[in-house]
Parts: C-alpha cells; structure tokens; sequence
C-alpha cells in the first residue's frame, strides 16, 4: 500500500498581470507582467497557510520581503482582500497628485491603513490595489482562492506581551538597535509596526531627531516613549 508520502501534492496555479510600478497612472497603465504562480500546500496538514498562498503570488510581482510584510500585517486572505477593495473605493486611491492623496487620508482608512504599514508606501500599495482591481486577474486570484482551504497565517505565542496587538510607530534614530532589529523585535511580540502616525497608532517610539510624527503623536495624544522606555516595556532593558 502506498505512503503518504506518495500521494500527489495538488499544486493549483493562476496567472496574474500585475501593474508595475509607477505614480503614474498612465505610465502604469502601460507597465504590465504576466506571471503565472503555482502554489504547494503544506506536506503535514495538505492545507493552505495565508502566507503560502499569498506570499508566492505576491513576491512574483513586488519582490518577497513587500509580499512577507503584507502577509504579516493581515495574517488572512479575508483581512487582505477587504483591505484593498475598501481602498479601491476611496479618494485618496483616485487622487492623481501627492498632495490631493495626502489631503484625502482622513477619508480613506483603508488606503492609510495599507500606506501605513512599514516598508509599503504610496507606489507599491497603488500597484497592489490596481493589480487586485483588474477583472481578469482578480478572476482568476478569486477562482484560485476558491479551490483551496486557506488558513490564517501562524500568529507568534504573544500572550504575556504587553504590545500585543498593538500599532507601534518608530521614529527618530535608535541608538541601541537598528530600526529592523526594534521592528522585527515587535513583530515577533505580537506589535503591528506602521510608518505613518495615525489615530490608529497606539504607542510612538520616539528617537532624537523625532519630528513631524511625533508632533502628529502629539496632537492626537497618542502615546510616546523614547528608547529605554521602549527596551524596558518589552523587557530588554
């Protein structure tokens, strides 16, 4: 009788045309990619973790450390696509200058919420939001998505975390980490790390040299400590 390690692995695949990048909205029009992505479930549960299936897709079209930062942000392909359809929908999506984009934020949660995640900024969340918006391709993610049982991604065992699930904001210099040490540091506690200050953040780490975020910090009355506070909060003091 056959293992089952013999037993075929169900390798489901999708072609996708992925906007390229450009603030542009004509020249992205014309920045077009075909990639066709199969995926491999997990050996042990014959499953789909989030970040397997999303993460291939993604790192095809925008490189694999934007497609590990979305799917960490989200942990679910439902968190995901609901993200960026609200942002399809939104003002500072349609705005075709920085300033107008800028000035339609508080109107677009969810634009600000995917802009906001470190190490996304306007020009790969435009070329996500519009991949995601195109009717063939997003067909075709759909019709993929449908034929598998997609699991959230594995959360990190958090539970005495005093960060956990919140939005940590770093700005200034850190003088005792780097700034991919302290945002990997807070990941791994159960933190959400933004670039942008927004009244969605809920603790500022704030460095010399802290400037506009920390006046924004601020004016919102959102919490700020420098680095010791921050080293002695997780413990690492």
């Amino acid at each position: 009788m056959a293992g089952s390690r013999n037993r075929p692995i169900f390798s489901p695949c999708a072609t996708v045309t992925a906007a390229g990048y450009s603030s542009s909205r004509t020249a992205r029009a014309g920045a077009r990619k075909a990639r066709t992505i199969c995926l491999k479930p997990s050996r042990k549960s014959g499953k789909f973790r989030f970040n397997g299936f999303y993460s291939p897709l993604a790192s095809a079209i925008w490189g694999e450390v934007a497609a590990a930062t979305l799917a960490r942000h989200f942990g679910t392909w439902e968190a995901l696509t609901t993200a960026v359809d609200g942002a399809a929908q939104e003002p500072a999506f349609a705005a075709t200058d920085p300033k107008a984009r800028k000035a339609a934020l508080p109107d677009s949660p969810h634009w600000a919420e995917i802009t906001g995640i470190d190490g996304i900024g306007d020009t790969l969340a435009e070329a996500l939001v519009t991949t995601m918006s195109q009717e063939a391709e997003r067909a075709s993610i759909d019709r993929l998505a449908a034929m598998l049982e997609i699991e959230a991604a594995a959360a990190p065992q958090t539970s005495d975390s005093p960060v956990a699930g919140k939005t940590v904001v770093f700005t200034g210099s850190l003088e005792k980490m780097t700034r991919a040490e302290a945002k990997a540091r807070a990941e791994a506690l159960g933190a959400k790390v933004s670039g942008s200050v927004s009244a969605k953040t809920d603790l500022v780490v704030a460095g010399p040299g802290a400037g506009s975020k920390a006046k924004k910090a601020e004016e919102l009355g959102i919490e700020m400590i420098d680095e010791d506070g921050w080293l002695a909060l997780i413990g690492q003091a």
